[in-house]
């Protein structure tokens, strides 16, 4: 973990969060607060980029170990306000399912390793945007109660950036007795019977990165396009980082298969000709690289006035 990126990154958030303060508190007075807030919901897509599966190469990272067969789908909702032009900050709710299989990609250690796993995930967190496309009213035209229509800036750009928490629970399907375990509390790097290796959180913490389009559809009602990628502080959203342990320490037969996937090496049985094994101490993950993950969504953000009878009044 880059011990320098939390205190710095929690630096810029605070700057980046106070840029527009001076103008803000006009913003608000001039509009009311219900043509700032906006409801956000949506569906997308989220991929884990870890340790286990991925591209048909070890040791790669970011984009260059996407998985196609890893895409899962995620739930967004939460709330946005405007409280500037060019600033807003939003709260956000996501629930989204992880998964990873080295039986998925052709590098052949990571085939040959054959862990797996998948996790239910709910992230939430406060995250402030920073509009490069911000809205621009069109001078000279005023808006009248029932009369619909598109002003301003019909595309808007923004960028992100925030902490987020997370929580992940990694499971797999034993393959000898076809049930699915809890990896955690099984400690298949040895955190129970180790000293040196203590069991991870499934709570955990995120810093997130994105960017996002949101097209007008009328007034009151935008369509967000949002690509965003979270680096995380655990290497453990997979249940893999370090290196094997020897299978005698475990108590759990449960634990001694999953923490060694389909090898029958370490099952006391004779491995096919031309079957890779792996030995206690041997790389079983890399611990230098923490886990990330990404979102790609389609949202619908929408005023609070957006469904109000909206019907214009004259005076009789």
């Amino acid at each position: 973990m880059n011990r320098l990126a939390s205190p710095l990154t929690l630096l810029f958030v605070l700057a980046f969060s106070t840029l527009g303060i001076a103008q803000s508190r006009r913003y608000a007075t001039e509009q009311s607060w219900k043509e700032n807030f906006r409801v956000v919901t949506g569906l997308g897509t989220m991929n884990f980029l870890g340790d286990v599966g991925g591209a048909n190469d070890i040791g790669r990272s970011f984009l260059a170990d996407w998985d196609w067969e890893a895409v899962r789908p995620v739930i967004q909702v939460g709330a946005r306000y405007h409280w500037h032009r060019r600033f807003a900050t939003r709260a956000s709710f996501n629930f989204g399912w992880t998964i990873g299989k080295d039986a998925w990609t052709e590098d052949p250690a990571r085939n040959a390793r054959n862990l797996s796993f998948h996790s239910f995930n709910f992230e939430w967190g406060f995250l402030p945007e920073f509009y490069f496309l911000p809205d621009v009213p069109l001078k000279g035209r005023y808006r009248r109660r029932g009369v619909t229509g598109k002003t301003g800036r019909p595309v808007l750009g923004y960028i992100y950036t925030g902490i987020v928490g997370f929580t992940m629970n990694p499971m797999a399907r034993n393959p000898y007795d076809g049930q699915t375990y809890e990896l955690q509390p099984l400690g298949t790097e040895g955190q129970f019977v180790l000293p040196t290796r203590d069991p991870y959180s499934l709570v955990q913490v995120a810093i997130p990165i994105g960017v996002g389009f949101s097209f007008k559809l009328t007034n009151d009602i935008n369509l967000d396009v949002e690509v965003g990628w979270r680096r995380t502080f655990t290497d453990y959203m997979d249940d893999v980082s370090s290196t094997y342990v020897d299978p005698n320490l475990f108590d759990s037969d449960v634990a001694k298969q999953l923490s060694i996937g389909t090898q029958a090496y370490y099952l006391d049985q004779t491995p096919e000709p031309g079957v890779q094994i792996f030995g206690p101490g041997d790389q079983r993950g890399n611990p230098q690289d923490n886990d990330t993950y990404m979102f790609f969504a389609f949202n619908l953000s929408w005023k609070l006035t957006a469904f109000q009878n909206s019907a214009p009044k004259y005076p009789r």
